[in-house]
């Protein structure tokens, strides 16, 4: 009789639940011993043999560049910066188990990122959630911001938050790039006690004082310095060792007091000294700062000279006045008595000559062209012996001689 008639109709479900873990187990023992391996990753230098099916299944990048067909062992090289890394993320593909700590983190997640290995880079952004502190909130930031965790993002700028005066006193803060400093304090979220965040601008510039005391003036200006309490500021002027030893970083600290309108008091003759030596005009004034000033200056000079009318006489100037000018106006010529008629025949009625030699000898000298020269600008001529007339130089044309002038001794 057939078994199947003795055995009623209703069905049994078994499931082995174990039995994954078991083909894992196998696999992982054969990839140990090298058998049934069709791949091999090599890692600075150093090979690993693995299956290509189980590379394949647990990574979707590995999906994607093995090859379909292929008959003999597939090489491929892995760029890895830690050895023991690539060992427990190969490990972890075979028997899903992984040891995280601070010393691999790292690695690990931009292994799990680059091989999208998805539920190993959730272990490690777990693990930095949970050792978030002061020491190293800022890279686990800037971890969450780069591997597109949002979650670990959001927790890291909220941590950074709540414990800012912590975080500042880190060394890790200091060695914040200007850009990303700035970007920092420009979080709305950020609220900074405002006299913690003026002693960590002068600690950060005076970390690397000499490529960063430009960007002091930039800095200050996220400070409210109405929040901040006049006997703080006034102490810290005192006892901050940035000022103390670079008075021009003092100097743009009470410059920019004096631009909030924030009463300088005992400090106002200390700006006073050092506004003569750092401030416009002084005698450590940057090129591209002097260039301005000298071309502002410059400008504002000519608008002094009218182009028409000859009022520049009565004009004051502003600037120091040369020693000697490299160009002398002619004085106007002394009248000359008027000698007796001469008579209409010897009289030079066309082809007038004019002297257009500059006067005392000097050349280079440009006057204006007889068609821009108004009826009322024409010297009126004066005769003189030889049946020839000369007459008084006209204006000359002084506005690219006085730019140049000024540019050069504005200062």
């Amino acid at each position: 009789m057939a078994v199947n008639t003795l055995i009623p109709a209703s069905a049994m479900n078994f499931t082995e639940n174990q039995q994954a873990c078991i083909v894992l187990e196998k696999l992982w023992s054969q990839r140990e011993a090298g058998r049934f391996c069709d791949v091999v990753l090599h890692v600075q230098g150093q090979k690993f043999q693995a299956h290509r099916n189980v590379l394949a299944a647990c990574s979707p990048y590995f999906d994607s560049v093995l090859k379909t067909h292929k008959v003999i062992k597939e090489q491929l090289t892995v760029t890895c910066q830690n050895l023991d890394a690539f060992q427990l993320l190969l490990n972890y593909m075979y028997t899903g188990a992984v040891v995280i700590d601070k010393n691999n983190v790292s690695e690990l997640l931009r292994l799990a990122n680059h091989f999208l290995v998805a539920k190993l880079k959730n272990y490690c952004a777990e693990y930095l959630d949970r050792y978030l502190d002061p020491s190293n909130c800022l890279t686990v930031k800037d971890m969450a911001e780069k591997y597109n965790l949002p979650v670990l993002q959001k927790n890291a700028s909220a941590f950074i938050h709540n414990h800012i005066v912590e975080v500042f006193d880190q060394n890790e803060i200091l060695e914040f790039p200007f850009t990303k400093l700035e970007a920092f304090f420009k979080e709305k979220q950020c609220l900074i006690p405002q006299h913690v965040l003026l002693s960590f601008i002068c600690k950060w510039v005076d970390h690397d004082v000499s490529k960063r005391e430009n960007d002091l003036r930039t800095l200050l200006t996220f400070i409210n310095w109405n929040s901040v309490e006049r006997p703080y500021l006034d102490d810290h002027l005192k006892t901050c060792n940035l000022f103390r030893k670079n008075p021009k970083c003092m100097y743009i600290l009470l410059t920019c007091l004096e631009e909030n309108k924030v009463e300088l008091l005992e400090f106002q003759s200390i700006y006073d000294s050092l506004k003569s030596q750092y401030g416009p005009g002084g005698s450590n004034v940057d090129n591209d700062s002097f260039m301005n000033i000298a071309i502002s200056a410059a400008i504002h000079g000519l608008q002094k000279f009218p182009s028409t009318n000859n009022t520049e006489e009565n004009t004051p100037i502003t600037v120091a006045p040369l020693e000697k000018d490299p160009i002398k106006e002619k004085p106007p010529a002394p009248p000359v008595e008027e000698p007796a008629k001469v008579s209409s025949d010897n009289e030079e009625t066309s082809n007038s000559s004019f002297d257009n030699t500059a006067p005392d000898g000097g050349a280079d000298i440009d006057y204006d062209d007889d068609s821009q020269t108004s009826e009322e600008e024409k010297p009126l001529s004066t005769p003189v012996a030889g049946n020839r007339r000369k007459v008084a130089p006209r204006k000359l044309k002084l506005k690219s001689r006085k730019l140049q002038h000024y540019v050069l001794h504005a200062f």
